[in-house]
């Protein structure tokens, strides 16, 4: 019934946050103070000031954070951001910024999830592997960044070891405990979220490493100093195998180990074989000393008296053991980022789960036992996860947010076409909420089949439509014309008279004297002359069944053509009642039909050529003199050379297939 009662409360306070637009859902019980952040842990931040050669914590001995300094705030999933300020707001290097913990926890089962933000990428020092993210759990609790008037050196101070080595200064000896430090050293990795080393340290609260003068055995897991990619470091490591990808965040775990201790886990990977460490100048299995000729830490001249250490850089490859360990109850966390020598952009985190529970709810020893009860998030509503313990009156409400819709797949309700706009629509299979969107106008035509208006022929291009069935339009494209293809045997490509029997021949003036031969050089008659012309003109020569002549013979294929030209005056024959059947026409003859065809016709026949040109123009009967004038000068026929006109000569069919061309196009028009 009580925790039904604090459920209850928790979301009717919940409800009433949200109504009056408080955006911190997160409320705390009475009996802790307002900033939910504080009442767990301690914010440390600091940058390194080179003007007073100090750390300077941007923090009052409330240790609340200044509002120009670092920001530390509970995010609506219940973890504690962390935002380290750009270089133009608190000037200086930026070493650490982590918060520390009031309360303690035991390290078998210890779980710390955090995050980077979406714009924190790793970049690199090109000498130091730049920020680094940490953790450290000791017996001792952790609330002094630095002091550099203090002769022990506790704490982070400036300096490339505090850049490499992370939280492991906060560690002081005679404290016991344990450091994790993940980061990159990996100019691959430059502007990803995936780190290329782990450092393991043990505070067994005796060790202190003469090198840099600072507690705990360290091991290294590496992935560095690729034949193709050196990065300045002297050690000759050569194995390159460690990646953490932190995309989807990091997950420091330890779990009991009977042999060893414990192990430490990190997002998912166990680290304890010898085997796999990277720092290992001596692989003989014996311990080394290491003599430098002087205490670098604690004599004043390199004169002193020499000595020589151990070092936690020149142990015999074996498994972590943190055995050490086994004898602490319970000690202090310390999460958090320590940042290199160098300026650079800002590494901001997030410290999401501690044990499982929200960072910002999370006491230690306070709550020990939690409830947790889900009211489930849908596509139409958020949830709820409230969380409540069950030895105390401390409870909780979380607000998860709205699932996306489980839409199915877009079905088209209206098809866009030319002119309107089309519209799909999908509905979501959980709530029935429909998404609709419009389908733009395609501005493409629905064109039906094309439809031929006008047939092509030889002489003349067609032409076809096609209309849009939406909204009308129409198309018109021209046909090409007909190709003449040339299968007379007796006429040559490329010739004079070549393009001119074509004409003639798919005109169906001039017929060939076969399926295969045209009779190009054959001479005309007078009979096929007038029946050609009788085809020009169109002329419905049916009802001319008269005969006018002695050598004309009735109901044959010349006797019509014959009696149409008789009646309409444009032959009178060659006298004595005789047409001239048979006989051939000559080149005067040709024009004198045209000639007197043209007049009749109302077609100017007035114009004259000069033919004093032509050797043989005396030879032009007095009876074809004019119209041979006007057929050279309307271009009908030209000399055979370039002086002789040869009038009286027969005009072959090749010829009369030039002249009837000249005159169709270029007298008739």
């Amino acid at each position: 019934m009580k925790k039904t009662v604090r459920t209850m409360i928790a979301l009717l306070s919940l409800i009433l946050l949200v109504l009056i637009g408080n955006t911190n859902i997160f409320a705390a019980p009475e009996d802790i103070a307002d900033d939910i952040v504080l009442t767990n842990w301690y914010p440390l931040a600091g940058k390194y000031s080179s003007s007073t050669n100090k750390i300077i914590a941007p923090k009052s001995n409330d240790y609340k954070v200044r509002d120009t300094g670092f920001e530390f705030n509970v995010n609506k999933s219940g973890g504690v951001d962390v935002f380290v300020p750009d270089k133009e707001v608190f000037e200086g290097v930026f070493p650490v910024a982590a918060i520390s913990s009031k309360n303690t926890v035991p390290l078998a089962g210890l779980n710390v999830k955090m995050s980077l933000a979406e714009e924190t990428r790793f970049q690199l020092d090109p000498i130091l592997a730049d920020t680094r993210l940490c953790m450290l759990w000791t017996d001792t609790e952790i609330l002094v960044l630095a002091d550099v008037n203090n002769t022990e050196r506790p704490g982070i101070s400036f300096g490339d070891g505090a850049s490499l080595n992370g939280l492991r200064y906060l560690a002081t000896t005679p404290a016991k405990g344990l450091s994790i430090v993940v980061s990159n050293c990996f100019p691959q990795n430059i502007g990803t979220k995936v780190a290329s080393y782990v450092y393991i340290v043990l505070h067994d609260g005796e060790f202190v490493d003469l090198s840099d003068g600072h507690p705990g055995y360290r091991w290294s897991f590496i992935a560095r100093n690729y034949p193709d990619t050196p990065n300045f470091d002297s050690s000759g490591i050569s194995r390159g195998y460690e990646h953490v990808n932190m995309t989807d965040g990091l997950e420091i775990s330890v779990r009991e180990d009977s042999t060893l201790g414990y192990v430490v886990v990190i997002n998912g990977k166990e680290y304890y074989k010898g085997s796999e460490v990277g720092y290992f100048p001596n692989d003989t299995g014996e311990l080394e000393e290491i003599d430098y000729g002087y205490d670098r830490w604690h004599d004043e001249t390199p004169e002193g008296p020499t000595e020589k250490y151990l070092t936690s850089m020149t142990y015999a490859r074996k498994d972590i053991d943190l055995s050490a360990l086994k004898d602490i109850e319970e000690g202090y966390l310390v999460i958090g980022a320590v940042g290199s020598t160098l300026d650079h952009p800002n590494m901001n985190f997030s410290v999401d789960y501690i044990n499982n529970v929200p960072a910002a709810y999370w006491h230690g020893e306070d709550h020990k036992v939690y409830e947790r009860e889900e009211l489930l998030a849908t596509c139409t509503a958020t949830g709820l996860i409230s969380v409540s313990c069950t030895e105390c009156e401390y409870s909780s409400a979380t607000q998860v947010d709205m699932l996306p819709h489980s839409f199915g797949d877009w079905a088209i309700v209206n098809n866009a076409n030319c002119i309107t706009g089309g519209e799909k629509k999908r509905i979501c299979a959980e709530c029935g909420t429909a998404e609709i969107q419009l389908i733009p106008v395609t501005g493409v035509h629905s064109f039906s089949k094309w439809e031929i208006t006008v047939e092509p022929t030889y002489f003349e291009y067609g032409e076809k439509v096609r209309k849009c069935v939406v909204c009308g339009t129409t198309e018109t494209e021209t046909i090409e014309k007909l190709k003449m293809i040339n299968h007379l045997t007796d006429v040559e490509s490329g010739q004079w008279y070549t393009e001119s029997v074509l004409w003639s021949y798919y005109k169906g003036y001039l017929t060939g004297i076969s399926e295969t031969q045209f009779g190009t050089f054959t001479n005309m008659t007078r009979e096929m002359f007038v029946t050609i012309l009788a085809q020009i003109d169109g002329a419905d020569i049916s009802g001319y069944n008269e005969v006018s002549f002695k050598d004309v013979l009735p109901n044959m294929w010349y006797s019509n053509p014959i009696e149409w030209a008789v009646q309409n005056g444009y032959t009178a024959g060659i006298g004595d009642g005789y047409f001239g059947r048979k006989a051939n026409v000559s080149r005067e003859q040709v024009v004198v039909f045209f000639y007197t065809y043209s007049a009749l016709n109302g077609i100017d026949v007035s114009a004259e050529a000069d033919l004093s040109a032509y050797i043989d123009k005396n030879e032009i009967h007095e009876w074809a003199h004019d119209a041979v004038e006007w057929a050279v000068a309307e271009g009908l026929i030209v000399g055979i050379s370039e002086n002789i006109l040869a009038p009286r000569a027969f005009a072959i069919r090749a010829e009369i297939a030039v002249i009837f061309k000249n005159y169709v196009e270029n007298v008739m028009n």
